[in-house]
């Protein structure tokens, strides 16, 4: 899968378009659909590094991966977070998405 069919699956899941989500907007839901993101993107890229990931939503330098990579931990428990995170997942296996 590409980086665009995430970004795409995302910004279905989340309801966020994918130019917030690849633009400079720090609200708080446009953040948490980048995170998404930058973590899908770690599980299906694996070999990417962290600077690739960042520069995948539109991030300047590294850092923005580590801190995705940080609050997709912490976040794995929130509802609404694992339910946004499933239904992109659902859309990237041609499934319907339930958030």
């Amino acid at each position: 899968m590409t980086k665009d069919q995430i970004i795409e699956a995302v910004a279905t899941a989340t309801g966020i378009s994918a130019a917030v989500i690849t633009g400079p907007r720090r609200t708080r839901n446009a953040a948490f659909a980048r995170f998404t993101v930058i973590g899908l993107l770690r599980e299906a890229k694996p070999h990417w590094t962290l600077q690739e990931l960042a520069l995948a939503v539109g991030a300047a330098d590294h850092g923005t991966a580590i801190h995705a990579l940080r609050r997709c931990k912490e976040l794995s428990t929130d509802p609404l977070f694992a339910g946004h995170w499933r239904a992109a997942v659902q859309i990237l296996c041609g499934q319907p998405a339930t958030v």
